[in-house]
């Protein structure tokens, strides 16, 4: 399906999957760990920041690729 598509677009297709696969990340990095650690958050307060933050990355991430394809096609 993504063969006959164009370079363009195959690239969107990947930062879109991308911006999609960060959406309501669990806390398996060590990104989480050490934000925790640095801020002196309790696990619960950690998790809800870091998944707000992670959703609302991947939103806006999505949002510019779906902005971008307005432009490629």
């Amino acid at each position: 399906m993504v063969t006959d598509a164009s370079p363009g677009l195959v690239s969107l297709l990947v930062l879109a999957i991308g911006c999609g696969s960060i959406g309501l990340n669990w806390v398996n990095h060590s990104g989480f760990w050490f934000i925790k650690e640095v801020f002196g958050m309790t696990i619960g307060q950690a998790t809800k920041t870091h998944m707000i933050v992670q959703t609302i990355v991947s939103v806006v991430g999505f949002a510019a690729v779906w902005v971008l394809s307005l432009f490629l096609t």
